[in-house]
């Protein structure tokens, strides 16, 4: 199991069996995206249902809300997928050359194709206290919210070198489709946080690349989101440690090519690997454990390239982080929908 992702033959299985009950028990299949795009709606909650947050009704949120995937901003943009709503401080005004100040804001960053309402933020300050920020009465999907740091009263800081972690949930007037999003969510545990690029470093490949436009953006994105979903999921990991034959790794520096008989290692009808090529054979747990290693992921789109999609392990012989590094490219027209 020498690459991160092996092959594209995984998306291929999975897009090709998204009704059967290994994609329903996963989460985010793709019926349940287009299940919970529905049209939102108002609520006559008011902020006075919340005595101790601030609610922030949709008109103002909305005012201060934009596209999240531009064209201009794409590659500035990262996620995780344990966190595809990422609420974080940020500045307005970063590299002042003019002699303006710089002003601290607060950035909601919506990851995901659904509109999300009544929306809780919240914070632990340094002695693990539950700090409510307030409630947005909505984030639209794929949406960048850019909130002033006075518009919430309790995120001032006592300790000016305590920088606290901003999470995002449901509460009880949210809607269905907005609680199971955050159901789903908490059940994720593998962390994979996706860079979006406009370069290619796969090898023979530097310049079969094409720049990421919001259109390409949203649906690797979804594709990401999708895939973490099943890896992370009980049924895949199952499905790994009791599949009725051995999984195998050529051990050669290239892909198997199976017009070539000997160039290949594969089980027989019996499921089995021959005696003599049983150094090939892969550790079923170590198969689940690597693909829900924590990483950090290059997603490139591919153009002009020969092939759909192309994976690598990138990750330092040397690196002691506890990560693993990876590039991904798929092309256009295997991200559409």
């Amino acid at each position: 199991m020498r690459k991160l992702f092996t092959s594209l033959l995984l998306f291929s299985a999975l897009e090709a069996n998204e009704k059967n009950g290994f994609f329903i028990e996963t989460g985010f299949e793709t019926g349940l995206l287009e299940g919970t795009q529905t049209q939102e709606k108002r609520h006559t909650t008011t902020k006075n249902t919340y005595a101790t947050y601030d609610y922030l009704p949709t008109d103002t949120i909305l005012k201060r809300a934009a596209n999240l995937f531009t064209n201009t901003d794409i590659t500035k943009l990262k996620f995780s997928t344990k966190n595809p709503v990422s609420v974080h401080m940020g500045l307005t005004n970063p590299n002042p050359s003019n002699g303006a100040k710089s002003k601290v804001t607060m950035v909601v960053e919506n990851f995901l194709p659904y509109n999300l309402n009544n929306v809780r933020l919240f914070f632990k300050d340094n002695k693990g206290k539950v700090i409510d920020l307030g409630v947005l009465e909505t984030i639209p999907k794929h949406s960048k919210i850019v909130l002033p740091e006075n518009i919430f009263d309790k995120i001032k800081l006592d300790d000016p070198y305590f920088f606290p972690t901003f999470e995002a949930t449901s509460t009880s007037i949210s809607d269905t489709n907005t609680q199971r999003v955050f159901e789903t969510l908490n059940k994720i545990k593998t962390d994979l946080v996706v860079n979006y690029r406009n370069e290619n470093k796969f090898k023979d490949h530097e310049n079969h690349w094409e720049a990421f436009t919001p259109q390409t953006a949203e649906e690797f994105t979804n594709l990401m989101l999708n895939m973490i979903a099943v890896l992370d999921s009980q049924s895949w990991g199952d499905a790994i440690l009791n599949a009725p034959f051995e999984f195998t790794n050529k051990g050669g520096g290239g892909e198997c090519d199976t017009s070539k008989e000997n160039d290949c290692v594969n089980p027989g009808t019996n499921g089995l690997v021959n005696s003599q090529n049983k150094s090939y054979v892969l550790n079923k747990q170590d198969i689940v454990n690597k693909f829900r290693n924590k990483a950090d992921l290059d997603v490139i789109v591919l153009k002009d390239s020969g092939v759909v999609g192309l994976g690598s392990d990138i990750t330092p012989s040397n690196n002691d982080d506890g990560k693993h590094y990876g590039q991904l490219g798929v092309v256009a027209s295997a991200l559409e929908s």
